[in-house]
């Protein structure tokens, strides 16, 4: 009888171990899940970024190339020209419905324009910009502002699903901070500006970039 008992209390121990162990592994598969998931949005964050620093790269060498800088008249004039572009201002929902074609090609080869004029070799460049940028990102905006001697601040803007949290099991995509003077340096990194207008539209994300043309 002793034996039997013995037995029977063995089985039952086993049975809770097996149990133990399945719940033990559930829970860890779950936080392997979370745990990828929370990866493969951070890749897309890095290759949306990557994509963006050379973008900025194809930008600001544009820019330099047109501005005289042994003239500071001339340079200032030069990077009015672009901060006054039409794009340069327009909200991130207006620049989804505007062109990237230019009006006037003024690039090399075949088709050239024989003279373009400051605000047509602008209006290339940032279209040529943007049209790299419908790419490689999903909903692109591209902003322009400050000026030559100050520093010019580039804002590249997208839309992106995995911009997203998870409040009270309920996953919503985040809005981004709309920039202000009291920012940190870090904040104001990826802070999307006034004039873009997304206040009111989560999901979109922006990426800042200060050079001296």
């Amino acid at each position: 009888m002793k034996t039997n008992a013995y037995k029977s209390s063995n089985r039952g121990i086993t049975l809770i171990e097996v149990m133990v162990a399945i719940l033990l592994m559930t829970i860890t598969l779950l936080g392997i899940a979370g745990l990828f998931g929370a990866t493969t949005r951070y890749q897309l964050g890095v290759e949306s970024r990557s994509s963006i620093t050379y973008l900025f790269n194809d930008l600001a060498g544009r820019v330099r190339m047109n501005l005289d800088t042994s003239n500071a008249a001339s340079r200032a004039s030069w990077a009015q020209h672009y901060t006054d572009a039409a794009v340069s201002s327009s909200s991130w929902s207006a620049q989804q419905a505007m062109s990237t074609t230019p009006s006037v090609y003024c690039g090399t080869g075949a088709g050239t324009a024989a003279a373009c004029t400051r605000a047509q070799l602008v209006e290339f460049d940032l279209a040529e910009v943007r049209a790299s940028m419908a790419a490689s990102m999903p909903q692109p905006a591209l902003q322009l502002s400050g000026n030559a001697a100050t520093g010019l601040i580039a804002t590249f803007m997208w839309f992106d699903k995995d911009f997203t949290s998870i409040n009270s099991g309920t996953v919503s995509l985040n809005t981004s901070a709309t920039c202000t003077t009291s920012m940190n340096a870090i904040q104001q990194q990826t802070c999307c500006p006034t004039a873009a207008n997304v206040a009111s539209t989560p999901g979109v994300r922006c990426l800042n970039f200060r050079f001296t043309p």
